[in-house]
């Protein structure tokens, strides 16, 4: 009888051994994976607007949400295509607020996940624009009826840097 309660004791001793290892693995695991796949970014944005643009306001609401934090600069509107055209942008890539986030220039309603995609790639670029308005990107109702085209450009040259359905 002692004989199989030793054996038993050394089992159960073996499985909270097999099962710390196996918990210490898992712990580590995510450790890993979220510090490979991190999603957040501190992101500080300045933006120029025009003080009534609705669409302004509800592009700043946009940003603050995803954790964004802003610094607004009301402009009237020929000092704003002031700043646009100081800034670089083309004048076909044109919308009606301009932002300035870790150096680059974003222009218009682009969406929060492509403004992560600019700052964690850090390409060689001025900045990405989203020209115009359309109807269901960030700030603006509406529905999104086809993919919003996001382009780059550098002093010389612009070009699509990417197409999407989504807003967030």
């Amino acid at each position: 009888m002692a004989r199989c309660l030793g054996h038993t004791m050394n089992k159960r001793f073996f499985m909270k051994i097999v099962l710390a290892i196996l918990v210490t693995i898992l712990i580590l695991s995510g450790v890993i994976y979220y510090r490979q796949y991190k999603e957040e970014v501190e992101i500080v944005a300045t933006v120029y607007a025009e003080e009534n643009c609705g669409c302004c306001l509800a592009y700043i609401d946009y940003l603050k949400s995803k954790g964004v934090i802003v610094n607004i600069t009301y402009v009237a509107e020929e000092k704003l295509a002031e700043i646009k055209k100081q800034l670089g942008i083309p004048p076909n890539l044109y919308s009606c607020h301009t932002s300035i986030v870790q150096g680059y220039v974003i222009e218009g309603h682009v969406p929060f996940r492509i403004i992560t995609k600019l700052v964690k790639e850090k390409p060689n670029i001025l900045g990405i624009a989203l020209p115009g308005m359309p109807p269901g990107s960030p700030g603006m109702q509406g529905k999104l009826k086809e993919p919003l085209t996001i382009y780059a450009f550098t002093k010389d040259t612009a070009y699509v840097y990417e197409q999407t359905m989504q807003t967030n």
